[in-house]
């Protein structure tokens, strides 16, 4: 099977520091990148595409980085690696889901999953209990939400959540 892979790393900001602002903006923009996009895609193009999102809050040190004519923008916070994390922790659910969706997974820190469940952009009655599999991830005594469009008005949200031993509460 030939493949390819890369990473599309998106830093939300607002030049007022309005933090509820900038959460709303990236839910909303993950939660379109997750269907609207996603959907366009597969429709104009012949192929099967596999991308899963991984959604973290926070502060963090923006930067450029690299050699030479090769910087780029990065930034430096325990955030940004647990995004990946979160992304990464999607991934290993699809592999193990029997009959995955062909939307993309996005999982999301607990203050996000909040936010987005407080405003109704996830509705409530979408949550459901799930460990995650990532050692990284268990024993953090955090939330994680997972959140899946599986089909035309099937939303599907459920929390990850677990305690400071890395078992369900």
């Amino acid at each position: 099977m030939n493949w390819v892979a890369d990473e599309l790393f998106i830093i939300f900001y607002d030049q007022k520091d309005d933090e509820s602002a900038t959460i709303r903006r990236a839910v909303m923009f993950a939660k379109s990148f997750a269907t609207i996009v996603f959907e366009k895609i597969q429709q104009k193009f012949d192929f099967e595409l596999r991308f899963d999102i991984g959604l973290s809050s926070g502060e963090g040190f923006l930067g450029l980085q690299g050699p030479k004519g090769l910087k780029k923008t990065t930034i430096s916070s325990e955030n940004a690696g647990l995004a990946k994390r979160l992304e990464t922790e999607a991934k290993t659910m699809r592999n193990r889901i029997s009959n995955p969706s062909s939307y993309p997974i996005l999982m999301m820190d607990s203050r996000i999953g909040k936010f987005a469940t407080d405003r109704n952009i996830f509705s409530e009655s979408e949550v459901q209990k799930h460990s995650p599999e990532l050692a990284d991830l268990q024993g953090k005594g955090d939330v994680f939400v997972y959140w899946d469009k599986s089909g035309p008005g099937r939303n599907k949200t459920r929390y990850l959540s677990f305690s400071k031993t890395g078992r369900d509460p």
